[in-house]
């Protein structure tokens, strides 16, 4: 048993932390980084979106101002060119 521990945290430490928002898988702060995105602990759960009527929460969330700042499998949800949006699932 103490042989198969050490082998499950290896496992485990490889894995990636994702953290989700109606279903949206968001990037980690990590993987937002290495691609120029801006991690944002508090974070509108509404950014990119057209809604007029938002909820005053924070969320953990990669911002991006194109899909290029976006991890590889994201894309980034915006309004419009030039306006902030936010890394989703693409």
């Amino acid at each position: 048993m103490k042989q198969v521990l050490p082998l499950i945290a290896l496992l485990l430490a490889g894995c990636v932390d994702i953290a989700t928002v109606d279903d949206e898988v968001l990037a980690t702060a990590e993987s937002c980084a290495v691609v120029g995105g801006i991690w944002n602990e508090c974070s509108s759960p509404c950014l990119g979106t057209a809604k007029e009527v938002c909820a005053a929460v924070c969320i953990a969330q990669c911002e991006c101002m194109s899909d290029v700042q976006c991890p590889l499998g994201y894309k980034c949800r915006q309004t419009a060119a030039g306006e902030p949006g936010a890394c989703v699932n693409a």
